[in-house]
């Protein structure tokens, strides 16, 4: 007999019946909304014509004269030196203090990096690069692989899709960020104007209007910043918190549950987390039971085990999303045997060869990452004179990053993530070595070529992570993918190194030449290193 003659016994019988939808994909959402802020890495290139422009002709520094846009990857290098460094702190820092204090304090670092680069970019080119690059960097090394891990540990076995839907906002995230730059700074579409030597390439923004919206835009990408990390920070969710608040919300004896209560009961802040226990709940015994590994049957068998549990007073939210969060080592079936992917801790990672091959490859792909991404715009003021269009171009470039993220993630689930990562090596060292040619196809082919390279770059920090967790084991891929990461300190300096000290020696098509060889040797060593995993039976 169906209790409805109240209103509070058919909310109470719906509740019974229905499963509450999972906070798994709320704390992917606020995940999103945190990458969401790091994706600022990728406007850079973007802001750096203003930056150097007004270093130039405005900073206190005595030698401003020294600094052309040559030195436009310093901001992007910088930063991803430093996010390489502190990635693997953020991981250790994941597993001591929690998801959402460490969260916190890289986002006060990366808020407060950018908000001080209002003062910094007054008096030098040099330590704008401190504060917003190597200081941003710092933050987004720390709360980078938060959202990651949680998602993994949420939905095990959708890994590269929840991966890429995370890292979907590191893509879009120039898709607001840089016409909010553009608009905000250069509202009246200005050229750059000024070039000071008539050997040089590069032109620089001398128009007032433009040089004193340039400090202030760095508060506004401040604000906003801290809008995006703190609204992520509540909403993240480990599955333990949901399943205290189960447990201690059986014990109420109100047929009603206040529909904020609930919420409060989640994503209140909780001291220390523990590994997901399913707990009996107001049961005589107090016996605690872990969750079993997946077999064969279960899937058949979900909807009488989650009634059978739910009768018994159990926290049924773990078992609702049984296909997604129930394991944590990946299974590999063959003809009779189950095998498992060993959990590879970092002090034996550093011992394997086959990682060092993907670290060198990691870092090879890197190299002309930082440097087009850097670069791309004043390459294109040499023969583009629209500086929205280049604004527009980056913000499609942006959409592009974000859609393949989703899109890679995906494939990497359905076919090996080696087959993917070669794929996405290949494109990426095919495009760099032909940017060169679209000076020659005007600004249709320079919009395709640069949304073409966003995409296969999107797709290769978007599989990495999934590849790490595939090859190495899940329960320590934030440390791993964390060494993996202190790849990108090479790239960082070798990109510096090849538009900054090479850039009077060199032509533009002779560095694209040297990015998409670095590229391509990376492409090499993945086919040699990647996919070596450890399997062992399980009994």
């Amino acid at each position: 007999m169906v209790p409805c003659s109240t209103i509070f016994g058919r909310i109470r019988y719906c509740s019974l019946k229905f499963k509450r939808p999972s906070f798994g994909w709320i704390t992917v959402f606020g995940g999103f909304l945190i990458h969401l802020a790091l994706g600022t890495v990728y406007s850079y290139g973007n802001m750096a014509p203003y930056i150097i422009s007004y270093s130039r002709i405005r900073s206190q520094d005595p030698n401003k004269e020294m600094v052309t846009l040559s030195a436009s990857p310093w901001l992007n290098g910088c930063g991803v030196m430093s996010q390489s460094t502190f990635m693997f702190v953020g991981g250790w820092m994941n597993k001591r203090l929690g998801v959402r204090l460490t969260a916190l304090i890289g986002s006060l670092i990366l808020v407060g990096g950018t908000a001080i680069s209002f003062g910094s970019i007054m008096l030098s080119y040099w330590l704008t690069v401190v504060t917003f690059g190597l200081c941003f960097g710092m933050g987004m090394g720390i709360i980078y692989t938060v959202p990651l891990t949680l998602a993994m540990k949420w939905f095990p076995n959708r890994k590269g899709l929840v991966l890429g839907l995370v890292l979907s906002g590191l893509g879009l995230s120039s898709f607001i960020i840089i016409p909010l730059q553009t608009g905000f700074i250069n509202p009246n579409n200005l050229v750059s104007d000024y070039r000071p030597e008539s050997s040089s390439d590069f032109f620089y923004f001398s128009q007032a209007e433009i040089l004193d919206r340039v400090p202030y835009s760095f508060l506004l990408l401040g604000v906003i910043f801290l809008m995006f990390q703190l609204t992520g920070i509540v909403v993240m969710v480990e599955p333990e918190s949901i399943a205290a608040a189960n447990e201690e919300r059986s014990r109420i004896k109100s047929k009603f549950l206040s529909i904020l209560f609930y919420p409060w009961l989640v994503l209140r802040p909780r001291r220390r987390e523990f590994p997901f226990l399913a707990k009996k709940v107001e049961n005589d015994t107090d016996e605690l039971e872990m969750l079993t590994l997946p077999n064969v049957q279960q899937d058949n068998e979900s909807h009488h085990e989650c009634s059978r549990i739910h009768s018994e007073k159990y926290s049924c939210d773990k078992l609702a999303n049984d296909k997604d969060s129930e394991a944590e080592a990946i299974f590999h079936h063959t003809e009779r045997h189950l095998y498992k992917v060993v959990q590879i801790k970092p002090i034996e990672l550093i011992r394997r060869w086959d990682f060092y091959v993907i670290w060198f490859a990691f870092a090879c792909v890197g190299d002309p990452v930082t440097y087009i991404t850097s670069i791309y715009k004043v390459f294109g003021q040499g023969f583009i004179f629209d500086d929205h269009f280049l604004a527009l171009v980056g913000s499609a470039g942006s959409v592009a990053n974000c859609l393949a993220r989703i899109l890679w993630g995906f494939a990497a689930d359905k076919v090996p993530c080696k087959v993917v990562l070669i794929v996405l090596y290949a494109g990426l060292s095919s495009l760099t070595y032909t940017f060169f040619g679209t000076s020659v196809m005007g600004q249709a082919g320079f919009f395709f070529w640069v949304v073409g390279f966003y995409f296969f770059l999107g797709g290769v920090f978007s599989v990495t992570p999934a590849c790490t967790a595939e090859w190495y084991g899940s329960e320590h891929v934030g440390t791993n993918y964390g060494l993996l990461f202190l790849s990108q300190i090479l790239s960082g300096t070798a990109a510096i190194l090849l538009s900054t000290f090479a850039h009077h020696v060199l032509s533009w098509s002779n560095q694209m030449f040297i990015a998409g060889s670095v590229s391509f040797l990376g492409l090499i060593l993945l086919i040699i290193g990647g996919g070596r995993r450890k399997l062992v039976r399980v009994h």
